[in-house]
């Protein structure tokens, strides 16, 4: 799907992560030799992951950093007309926790609520979201709200893909939406893959086991129905991945610019989710573009799933100004497979300095 909104202002962008930093090689050590551990650790471009306090949520992380964006933009919380809240990690089932998350930030009983099950590419699709509200004419302001507690570090033991706890980080991410007439436009292009939906897999926390069991133990079907979901965390085919990444997210972006009319050389940063740093100098090398202008600031962070975008953005000193420059491309792909990208202006946007847990 693509689209164009001439109404749309990203007035402000805030994220945060965990204080706790695990190193790792030596997390790698334990189930690696020390020469494999350093190889991984070259081939993602992550040194450290990050991790919040086990007794803090993504909704919880969410909740602070909204709250800091409503102070130093001064919104009024009445004014706020959507909440969007993006996740996998959610702190419940039922309710799903933006209703709570609205308890918290004391957001009006007109707040329109919707939490959307995505992963990488969950903040992109949760802007979309924000910015058909307010292109509808039903929202003049918009919180958008995304990430994942994601960090694999004490789940070695329980996962069959233990390199996973040298990928992963904790994070969030908070964006505000503003109606504004005569605005620069915001490009989308959106898109799923449904057909590679076992690239990135996760049952953990899966309804369709729980029924499959019990269906087993009645005799309802046989216990061979079980066998593919005996996998431990999350399984990902990182080769996949990759290829992803060249035959999917480059026609996407391509076709992005293409609606707007323009090429590579209009764009000053092309940020795309900091999967790793491979996949991003590979992008960066099939479409021709300087490394610079596709970078990789996560390498003490982690990949933080729909976080790592507004990451990137209040982390990283060097993307912030390189903001100012002109026209910035975010694109985010992942768990689907699906990817969202969009072209933006975000050189008069409020960036909030990353806050740490």
């Amino acid at each position: 799907m693509k689209a164009q909104f001439n109404n749309v202002y990203i007035r402000a962008i805030a994220a945060c992560s965990g204080k706790t930093l695990h190193n790792v090689a030596k997390t790698c050590q334990s189930f690696l030799d020390e020469k494999h551990a350093a190889r991984l650790v070259k081939t993602l471009g992550f040194e450290n992951v990050r991790e919040v306090p086990l007794t803090m949520t993504t909704a919880d992380m969410c909740v602070e950093i909204a709250k800091d964006v409503i102070t130093r933009c001064n919104i009024d919380k009445d004014s706020i007309d959507a909440l969007i809240f993006v996740t996998q990690t959610n702190d419940s089932v039922a309710p799903a926790s933006v209703f709570v998350m609205q308890d918290k930030l004391g957001l009006s009983a007109n707040c329109y609520l919707n939490n959307i099950t995505n992963g990488c590419a969950g903040s992109v699709h949760g802007i979309f979201e924000g910015a058909c509200l307010i292109n509808a004419g039903v929202a003049k302001r918009v919180l958008v709200c995304f990430g994942d507690t994601y960090c694999k570090v004490k789940d070695i033991e329980d996962s069959d893909q233990k390199a996973n706890a040298a990928l992963f980080g904790d994070g969030a991410g908070v964006v505000l939406l503003e109606k504004q007439e005569n605005c620069a436009p915001i490009y989308f292009n959106v898109q799923a893959h449904g057909n590679l939906h076992k690239v990135i897999h996760d049952t953990k926390h899966s309804d369709r086991v729980e029924r499959l069991k019990k269906a087993a133990a009645q005799g309802l079907v046989d216990e061979s129905a079980l066998l593919p979901y005996q996998t431990k965390g999350i399984q990902i085919e990182g080769t996949a991945i990759a290829s992803y990444a060249i035959d999917n997210v480059i026609p996407n972006v391509n076709d992005l610019l293409s609606l707007a009319n323009l090429t590579k050389d209009d764009v000053a940063l092309f940020l795309l989710h900091q999967a790793n740093k491979t996949i991003l100098k590979a992008v960066a090398l099939s479409m021709d573009v300087p490394q610079e202008k596709i970078p990789f600031v996560a390498q003490n962070t982690g990949n933080t799933s729909s976080a790592s975008l507004a990451l990137a953005i209040c982390e990283s000193h060097e993307v912030t100004n390189r903001l100012k420059d002109g026209l910035t491309v975010l694109s985010a792909f992942g768990v689907g497979m699906n990817v969202a990208s969009m072209l933006c202006d975000l050189s008069k946007t409020t960036v909030l300095e990353a806050k740490y847990f």
